[in-house]
């Protein structure tokens, strides 16, 4: 991962599906937005946008809570998995 100049919150942005892929690209528009890392269960979109934007990535959102260092989780999958992404965020802190 490259270190981002960027002093604002860490950001890290759970899953890679359509509206993942819509958060991503606004997040990446944005020069204010400090995008640093996904969690995402499929590999070929992950490592793709891991290159494409330099960005950690994460098979899943325990991995991702585990190895960085993040203030934000954007959750963009389906609304069935919310509620325990979320819990695991609150226990992550």
């Amino acid at each position: 991962m490259v270190e981002s100049d960027i002093s604002g919150p860490r950001i890290g942005l759970v899953g890679l599906g359509n509206i993942g892929q819509v958060h991503l690209e606004q997040f990446m528009r944005d020069p204010d937005i400090n995008l640093v890392a996904v969690a995402e269960p499929r590999e070929a979109p992950r490592s793709a946008c891991c290159k494409k934007y330099e960005l950690s990535g994460y098979s899943s959102v325990d991995d991702l809570l585990s190895n960085t260092s993040i203030d934000i989780a954007c959750i963009a999958t389906p609304v069935s998995t919310h509620e325990a992404i979320v819990l695991a965020c609150a226990d992550a802190g």
